[in-house]
């Protein structure tokens, strides 16, 4: 005999038993050297009338009791006589063919005699770290069974034994094989339907997943990945699901792993070194090469560290940071351990008491859960743990001075020293930053006058023309404004952006600046006199931007309502906008149009995605900012004077799918923060007097179909007495929704029919 198909199979006869049968009946020679083994595993229907049934070449093994899915498969092995031996699950249908066809691509690679295993898919095994067939359709030489013996039945109703003895068969010099071998089986989910390059249907685990067949299955899966990782993988087994790194003497240490170990030993002070958190103990093979060295590593996982001194001696112990008797120590080395503890910023400032150098990483800026629940600290940055030198381990490796853009994948790489001095005054020298568009005769002249006579010292002014690009020396009003800015100090230039808007203008300015702190004014701006000597007096070594008020002249000075938190920026309340009751300095998640930011916080850069009108440029910078772990507060005490220029500026451009491709952008920004915004129903009233009066006669129709509104209007005074409808001004409102919402448009558009004012208002908002 030369072909043994082996069906194992629980109960669901007729929905999934006899499918498959009729396939192979359709679809394989049956007059060949072949024959069909039914391996019946406690069934309670009627699959062994069915069976009995088909006669030649199908054949029964009947068990009455459920024996599991590996003691069914060696049943069928044990009473099959063919050559090579086809395992296939009784979920799978062949699918349209040339008779044979799916036979004949299962034997064909047989013909290297190497090969042991053939099969559909070949996939990957996370507790073994090994790849394998899968064994709901496979192909087995008969040599293999005789020479590695059959399934191992410790593996109970199925899943790992599969995996369990492909490893066997290729340590036994066996290949393991998939057909075909041009590409992988178009498989979106392996668990479910895979359908591919392979005339196969699979309704993946059908039967396994049958209630009546097993309990429990989640727990038996968990089980037999122990088995697995116990046998092949002790990075599974010990690696805390992968949390921690388990290396051998003999495995190779990961890119970032050993960039960690070779700065620590490089960096290591002394002979005396004591590693927290060694986990395998496999920074051994970077220090044991130190003269005289004195090491112990500790770990609280008894298995990791019997691991570690079956690999590297006896120089480890079982400890819990929180409760070991520290001694004194030349060197101790943290890596990857303080994330893991509540009190993690504490136990950085405790190790300081016990040695002359601490040397410790942590992520940068990891949001919480992306690493799982073993980690208890989240956005942690260096102003979590002060008093270091701090470098960064990028993903790939590297070390760096600052981190790259990949979110929460850089490592803080930090060196205390005893005796050395941290205490670095902060430096606040100043680059003043105008990007300025058609605005040279209106409101730019009075940005840069506002720069001339502030108190506090600005350093350089750079202007940065992205409109007509005119050579400002050339006109007499700025020749003034060019010799007060030399009498001041004041360095200065004019220099061209590129067309492509705020955002990339901004950009430029980073790149220019050698200052630590810029000052961003926009150009319909005019700020106090003492607002930079506020802004400055506000910062610390944890501040990444400092804000004060940007007020309008004409609208409302105060509202309640007011907040800054990103979950609101759609109430459209900025706290920049409204003079608060309470004039203390205080934290919020992004910051508006005019503020100061330091430049080594501006690593991540601005948001060059958006269109030329930049609509939101600065709550993303800033809130990206905030993210990464630096402090963003607003002094109400410093006010600027915004004059909303309706020319100029953004303004200069009219097409509002620019305003609505950068807030689309901008609600991906925060689906990827996962922050869910409060919507409020936008009014626009764009438009006079006696339009308003004809809006407010509906609007108690509108608060009854909408809780939550938002005006924004040119004449406030109308609504005084709806005290909590939040108000804000047009300028304020992009671009496209003023068009979406222009009531004279929608007339316009509706001319056919007969609309008065208060019935468009009611189309419009009902």
């Amino acid at each position: 005999m030369k072909y043994s198909i082996i069906i194992p199979t629980y109960n669901h006869c007729d929905d999934l038993l006899k499918p498959c049968i009729d396939s192979i009946i359709k679809y394989t020679n049956l007059e060949s050297d072949i024959e069909i083994i039914i391996s019946a595993n406690g069934c309670k229907d009627n699959t062994k009338e069915y069976v009995e049934s088909l006669g030649h070449p199908f054949k029964l093994v009947w068990n009455s009791d459920a024996i599991g899915f590996s003691r069914a498969i060696n049943a069928g092995i044990e009473a099959s006589t063919g050559e090579y031996v086809v395992l296939l699950n009784n979920d799978i249908i062949l699918l349209e063919q040339e008779k044979n066809t799916w036979i004949d691509m299962l034997v064909e690679p047989f013909k290297d005699a190497t090969v042991g295993i053939t099969g559909p898919i070949k996939g990957p095994s996370t507790p073994a770290n090994r790849e394998f067939i899968i064994f709901f359709c496979c192909m087995i030489k008969r040599e293999v069974f005789d020479k590695i013996g059959f399934l191992d039945p410790i593996f109970g109703v199925g899943g790992g034994e599969d995996t369990d003895f492909c490893i066997r068969a290729e340590s036994s010099d066996y290949k393991t094989v998939q057909v075909p071998s041009t590409g992988p089986l178009d498989s979106n989910d392996v668990s479910n339907i895979m359908i591919g390059g392979f005339p196969i249907y699979h309704v993946g685990e059908a039967t396994m997943h049958d209630t009546n067949c097993v309990s429990g299955w989640s727990a038996i899966f968990d089980n037999n990945s122990r088995i697995l990782a116990e046998r092949y993988n002790h990075q599974w087994r010990l690696g805390n699901y992968c949390e921690r790194a388990v290396i051998s003497k003999d495995d190779p240490v990961p890119p970032r792993e050993h960039t960690r170990y070779t700065w620590a030993k490089e960096n290591i002070v002394g002979t005396k070194v004591l590693e927290i958190g060694c986990s395998s103990g496999y920074g051994w093979r970077y220090f044991k090469d130190i003269p005289n060295i004195d090491y112990l590593g500790i770990d609280k996982d008894e298995g990791v560290i019997t691991f570690a001194k079956e690999n590297f001696g006896d120089r480890f112990k079982i400890a819990d940071i929180n409760t070991f008797d520290f001694e004194q120590y030349d060197t101790i080395v943290a890596f990857e351990v303080l994330e893991h503890l509540d009190n993690g910023k504490e136990i950085a400032q405790k190790l300081k008491k016990h040695c002359k150098c601490l040397l410790g990483t942590v992520p940068f800026n990891e949001t919480p859960g992306m690493w799982g629940h073993h980690h208890k600290l989240h956005k942690l940055s260096q102003k979590d743990f002060l008093e270091f030198d701090y470098k960064f381990i990028h993903l790939e490796g590297g070390i760096y001075d600052f981190p790259d853009h990949y979110e929460g994948l850089n490592l803080i790489l930090m060196k205390w020293e005893q005796g050395k001095n941290y205490d670095i005054p902060i430096n606040k020298t100043v680059t003043a930053v105008i990007p300025t568009k058609g605005r040279y005769h209106t409101t730019l002249p009075l940005a840069i006058m506002s720069v001339i006579n502030q108190t506090a010292h600005v350093d350089r002014l750079i202007i940065i023309d992205d409109g007509e690009k005119l050579d400002l020396r050339e006109n007499v009003l700025y020749t003034y404004f060019f010799k007060l800015l030399d009498d001041k100090g004041i360095k200065w230039e004019v220099v061209f952006g590129n067309g492509k808007g705020i955002a990339h203008s901004h950009q430029l300015s980073i790149n220019m600046c050698e200052t630590e702190w810029i000052w961003r004014l926009d150009d319909d701006c005019s700020a106090e006199p003492n607002v930079l000597e506020l802004l400055l007096e506000s910062v610390d070594s944890k501040t990444g931007a400092v804000g004060g008020l940007v007020m309008n002249p004409v609208m409302p000075k105060t509202n309640d309502c007011a907040s800054s938190k990103i979950k609101d920026i759609f109430l459209g309340l900025n706290e920049q906008w409204f003079i608060p009751n309470d004039k203390s300095i205080k934290q919020v998640d992004h910051l508006y149009s005019s503020f100061i930011y330091r430049k080594s916080a501006a690593s991540h850069g601005y948001c060059l995605d958006l269109s030329e009108v930049g609509h939101r440029e600065e709550t993303i910078f800033t809130h990206e900012m905030k993210r990464n772990g630096w402090d963003i507060k607003i002094n109400p005490n410093a006010v600027t004077h915004h004059f909303m220029n309706p020319e100029g500026g953004i303004r200069s451009y009219s097409n509002g799918s620019l305003w609505q491709h950068d807030e689309n952008l901008f609600l991906e920004k925060l689906k990827f923060w996962n922050i869910d915004a409060d919507k409020h129903k936008l009014i626009v009233l764009d438009n006079g007097l006696g339009d308003h009066f004809a809006f407010k006669s509906i609007l108690n129709e509108i608060l009854e179909k909408h809780s939550k509104i938002i005006i924004a209007c040119c004449y406030p005074d109308v609504f005084k007495d709806y005290p909590d409808i939040p108000l804000i001004s047009i300028a304020s409102v992009s671009h496209a929704d003023r068009e979406k919402y222009n009531l004279y448009k929608f007339l316009i558009d509706n001319q056919k029919e007969t609309i008065n004012l208060v019935d468009a208002y009611r189309r419009l908002y009902l």
